[in-house]
This record gives C-alpha cells, structure tokens and sequence, in this order.
C-alpha cells in the first residue's frame, strides 16, 4: 500500500476551505482564551 494513496482521497473528503476555517476557528478559540485569560491577570493584579 502506497502512502501516497491516502492523502489525495483525504484531500477530496475535506476541501480546503474546511482546513482553512478549522484553523481559523481554532486561532480564534486560542485567541478569545488569551484574551480573557490576559484580563484576569490584570484585574487579579490591578485588583489587590
């Protein structure tokens, strides 16, 4: 079995338009906890 045979068949299930909109989901997840994490810090610290 070739390797080569599974990634086109795995291309033509998922566009790459999904790909691009997972990650994209997936910066925007890690983009929002950060943020929201980032102003816990600050009213933790700016809080005391």
């Amino acid at each position: 079995m070739h390797g080569g045979v599974v990634v086109p068949a795995f291309e033509t299930t998922l566009p790459h338009w999904v790909l691009l909109f997972l990650a994209v989901g997936v910066l925007g997840v890690l983009l929002v906890s950060g943020v929201v994490g980032g102003n816990y810090l600050l009213s933790y610290w700016f809080g005391e």
